[in-house]
């Protein structure tokens, strides 16, 4: 038997620690961005010993395997535990233990110890242990140091964003109501986990027949199903009882919009421009046409806004630029017009390059850097702001519930890079070279002109002023300790 234990303080209450684990969404949180386990299956409830969890586990290329968990031993607010019936171990327990301890004195009255204690068993006995453990166990260091950090950094900034309530909604039992357009994708499936485990209810908008999104993997109540919207339609986006679903809501987050990639033919630009125009106009009409609207419309727009700018910093007050996404900013931010006239408070999410192994700009970037073709794309001179995936989570909550915030704001780091830095950070993560560069000649060829100038080669040297000036607090703020963090390197 090989024995793993993981210990780390938390500086909250120890029965905050452990609801944290209970809540719908927390294994989505847990699981580190390079690893591909996902959620297969999911019944019964953790409560009573009954719950059973099926993991989709990769093995080689395409090929996946099934990880089957049964959960025991459970003992509120003190642990839990999982034992494999089928999977890659011999054997596998893992008990998560969660202890009240004495406060640090750096804020928190009291803390908590999170103790996860894993026993496993190789399979192929000696030849298994031999061969096999070393390479296992390393990687289990890796990962659970990732949960830890990741449960820590969660819990405070939920901790941060609930100071930054208005009194009423801090004061009130229970969390926000919450409903997130885009849920499927790849921010808002990472929202819908990440406000979930805050103790939000968070009840995804899809359009019809697309309700599968890690909610789906949970036993959840009826009202936190889906809502189900046409976006297509400014009039009829929603029929009268999708609408009702909507009273009473304390804020939205509205994410969705047809994809930027590919080629920007007449067909594709007409896509993106009516998804978000269109789309936006009628959320934003339908919260304003109700008894009981949200406090609050948080909706997608990108630094896209601002253009190519070249060496000129770029805060809120900046204006519009020129190009198809500046176009298509413009369009998608004036159409929530009428939840503003409504008197809702609406917020622009501006958001920067995101970055995350899971899609977006460092997939790519990462898989030919492996390869040893990594380096800058064009000059490398121009400026990229970047955000990873879990501030660009923190600072969406932020935006919700901080009532100073309207309007546009810069979703990005703190400090923009030369693209030939991102280069170089991610060449010295990886350990490869990052000295060959992609000629915007080759980039315009692959991609299409519009497509590379805009998405890639543009200069924005953009400052999230407004994050800073309301006391918001990154995760992330160098990229190479950013990029080590996500990558598990």
């Amino acid at each position: 038997m090989t024995t793993l234990d993981q210990r780390s303080t938390i500086e909250v209450p120890a029965d905050e620690l452990f609801n944290w684990h209970l809540r719908p969404g927390a294994f989505e949180r847990l699981v580190p961005p390079w690893d591909l386990t996902r959620v297969a299956h999911r019944s019964g409830r953790l409560e009573d010993n009954t719950m059973t969890v099926d993991l989709s586990v990769p093995l080689a290329g395409p090929l996946r395997g099934t990880w089957k968990i049964r959960h025991d031993s459970f003992e509120p607010g003190h642990k839990f535990r999982d034992v494999m019936t089928k999977g890659p171990f011999a054997t596998w327990e893992h008990t998560h233990m969660v202890t009240a301890i004495a406060g640090s004195g750096t804020g928190a009255d009291e803390a908590a110890e999170l103790h996860d204690s894993i026993v496993y068993e190789m399979p192929l006995g000696q030849v298994g242990r031999v061969f096999g453990a070393p390479l296992v166990t390393k990687r289990l260091e890796s990962t659970f140091a990732y949960r830890h950090a990741m449960t820590a950094a969660d819990l405070a900034a939920h901790a941060r964003a609930r100071a930054q309530m208005p009194d009423e909604l801090r004061g009130r039992e229970g969390g926000l109501r919450i409903a997130v357009t885009g849920a499927t994708g790849l921010i808002g499936s990472a929202l819908w986990a990440y406000l979930s485990t805050a103790g939000h209810e968070v009840i995804p908008i899809v359009r019809a027949g697309s309700h599968r999104g890690p909610w789906s993997m949970y036993e959840l109540p009826a009202d936190l199903d889906p809502i189900v919207w046409n976006p297509g339609s400014v009039e009829g986006a929603f029929d009268a009882a999708n609408a009702a679903r909507l009273e009473g809501l304390d804020a939205v987050v509205h994410l969705a919009g047809e994809p930027l990639l590919g080629r920007w033919t007449d067909a594709k630009r007409a896509r993106v421009l009516a998804s978000r125009k269109v789309g936006t106009a009628a959320l934003a009409t339908a919260l304003a046409n109700l008894a009981r609207p949200p406090r609050v419309l948080v909706s997608a727009s990108a630094i896209g806004a601002y253009g190519d700018r070249g060496e000129e910093e770029l805060d809120e007050g900046a204006g519009y630029g020129t190009g198809f996404l500046s176009e298509v900013a413009t369009a998608w931010e004036a159409a929530a017009e009428p939840a503003r006239a409504a008197g809702i408070r609406v917020v622009h999410a501006r958001t920067g390059i995101v970055l995350t192994p899971a899609g977006g700009a460092l997939q790519p970037l990462s898989r030919a850097t492996k390869l040893g073709a990594g380096g800058p794309l064009g000059s490398g001179k121009q400026w990229w702001s970047w955000i990873t995936l879990d501030d660009e989570l923190a600072a969406l909550e932020w935006c919700i519930v901080c009532d100073e915030l309207s309007g546009a704001v810069n979703l990005v780091a703190p400090e923009a890079l030369r693209m030939r830095q991102v280069a170089k950070a991610l060449g010295k993560v990886l350990r490869r070279p990052s000295i060959a560069p992609a000629p915007a000649l080759v980039l315009r060829a692959l991609m299409g002109r519009d497509v590379a100038d805009e998405m890639l080669l543009a200069s924005q040297h953009v400052v999230p002023a407004a994050l800073m000036r309301t006391g918001f607090v990154w995760r992330d703020t160098d990229l190479e300790r950013a990029l080590r963090r996500v990558l598990g390197r």
